[in-house]
Order: C-alpha cells, then structure tokens, then sequence
C-alpha cells in the first residue's frame, strides 16, 4: 500500500470530535443558545401589558382619584370601611358611593373619602377608606392628646383617679383592662377617664373621672360614680 493511500485511509479513521465539521456545527449551536437567551431575556424585561401604570401607595390620597388612577392602569379595586361603626351601609353601597357619587342626598365633593390601608394582589387592589372629616377630626384629637401628654401624663392622671377613688369609696376597684369606655383630653388641659368600676358592695358600675395639674401633681377635678 501506497504511503498517500495509508494518508487516506489514517485521515477517514479519525474521531468525529477532530473532524472540522463538528466544531463547526458546536460553533453554531453555542451562537444560536446566546442571541437566543438574550431575546428571551428582552422579552420578559418588556411590560406585560399596555396601558398599565406603576402602582404606588395611595394611603393618604382621595379614594375616587386613587380608584380613577388604579382602574386606568388595569387594576380591579376593592372597597373596605375602616372603622367597625359602618352607619348600617354595606361594603357595596361604599364602593357605589366613590364609583358612581351615588350615596343617598350627599354628593361625593360633600362627604369625601380618604385612603387608609392598602393591600396589593397581584391586579387587585384593596383599599381601607375612611370619611375625610372623620380623618381629620382624629389627627385634631391625637395632636391634643400629645401635648396634653407632655405636661399631664395620663398614666400619672390615670393613678391619681384611682387613688381618689380608694379614699372615697369602699371596696373600690378600677377595672383598667377589660372596663376602659373613653379615655381622651376633654379640653386642652384636662384628662377625662370613663371606665367600669366596683364601688360600695356594686359592681360595674361607670366612673367619669376628670384630672387636670401636671404630671408631678394631678389634681382630680370632678369624679362621679353612676
């Protein structure tokens, strides 16, 4: 046998992994799974639908403009009443009431609602809504509260009821965890504590206890026990 043909014959008897064709061939397919992951990449960096805005938080903000905002952006929307004392209206009759300015004589501009609480699932949005007046009449009441608090402490006004209580009444007993009914400032100087109280051989009966001063001397201005 000729030295050309045993050439031949050695070149044809080599590995398939030394061919030329098959690097090519790997050459392309590695190409192909590059140009290939960066689409896919592009693709789902895309937004997934047109028209859709960028959800934010709304709380603090009128209802009807975040229900206006969040419907045009492709979102459904829930309504709920943030305070267990609903005046008897359902959830359904709220969110008519923002929707369609539909609620008994009063027009929406009249008794507007405020966000309170926000929950986001996926595209439904759940807000918690509240009367701005009742809002407002709250942020009033927590603002009077804290300055009262940093002259009259309510804890110290709160010890000096009960001591005032014990002093005047046999068998008297504040009932502080389960008999709470009011404790707020009834003016800017002035705590006024309304709780359930055993007092004289009764039982669960209301105290109105009222303390002004400061919180090294408090002074009970008016007590009553009905």
């Amino acid at each position: 046998m000729s030295s050309k043909a045993k050439s031949k014959k050695t070149k044809n008897n080599e590995p398939f992994y030394k061919k030329w064709w098959f690097w090519t061939i790997i050459i392309i397919i590695f190409i192909g799974m590059i140009y290939g992951g960066s689409n896919n990449e592009q693709d789902n960096n895309e937004p997934s639908g047109q028209g859709e805005t960028e959800l934010k938080d709304y709380v603090g903000q009128d209802a009807k403009n975040a229900y206006d905002e969040l419907t045009a952006g492709g979102y459904s929307v829930k309504f709920v009443f943030d305070r267990k004392n609903n005046g008897g209206f359902s959830e359904e009759q709220f969110q008519d009431y923002v929707i369609n300015d539909s609620f008994g004589s009063k027009s929406y501009s009249e008794m507007p609602f405020i966000v309170t609480k926000q929950s986001n699932n996926n595209k439904t949005v759940t807000l918690s809504i509240d009367y701005k007046t009742a809002i407002e009449a709250n942020n009033k009441q927590q603002a009077r509260e804290a300055k009262l608090e940093e002259k009259l402490g309510s804890v110290e006004a709160m010890t000096a009821c009960k001591q005032y209580g014990k002093r005047n009444y046999r068998n008297f007993k504040l009932h502080d965890i389960t008999g709470k009914m009011a404790e707020y400032p009834s003016d800017d100087n002035t705590w006024l504590f309304k709780y359930y109280v055993d007092a004289n051989g009764y039982k669960n009966m209301t105290m109105e206890c009222y303390v002004t001063g400061t919180s090294e001397n408090p002074k009970v201005s008016k007590f009553m026990i009905y």
